[in-house]
């Protein structure tokens, strides 16, 4: 994948900003340090099969964290990301999704499975609840998905 800025920039950066808006333990440095390849090649999937011009270069994904859309999705996939590894990091996990709701006016819950491969453009004011996301899913500004008397959408 090619960045825009080094990637020990980036994973900084996101201890920089959780640090200005919660306490940020060594240990949860530690987990953010220890996950960061494994966010990165899920923001590698994703953004390489998305066929917005922004999210590939030269046939590579390509991420650019000072693209808000870019930075909602690897913001997501951390929270994501940490709650599986270990769901006793919480929250860590709550900290990286409140992070992304200040910083995006996106609610995308670390717990609720959002596909692989999905796209957003201007996400601002949508919430993604529980649902049954397919592979592909692409939503905009004020877009809200979840359930209706428990009863949970599946869009394909």
């Amino acid at each position: 994948m090619i960045f825009e800025i080094q990637k020990e920039d980036i994973i900084k950066g996101l201890v920089g900003q959780l640090k200005s808006f919660f306490s940020i333990s060594d240990n949860e440095i530690g987990i953010i340090n220890e996950l960061a390849e494994t966010v990165f090649k899920r923001c590698e999937f994703s953004f390489l099969e998305n066929k917005n011009k922004y999210y590939s270069k030269e046939g590579e994904g390509y991420f650019n964290p000072y693209h808000s859309g870019q930075y909602t999705v690897f913001l997501y996939y951390y929270s994501n990301s940490v709650f599986k590894a270990d769901a006793g990091n919480s929250r860590l996990a709550d900290k990286i999704y409140y992070l992304n709701k200040i910083m995006n006016a996106c609610d995308l819950f670390y717990e609720v499975d959002l596909p692989e491969i999905f796209m957003l453009d201007h996400p601002l004011g949508s919430v993604m609840g529980r649902a049954k996301f397919g592979d592909y899913f692409a939503f905009s500004q004020n877009c809200t998905v979840g359930n209706n008397n428990d009863i949970f959408p599946v869009i394909g």
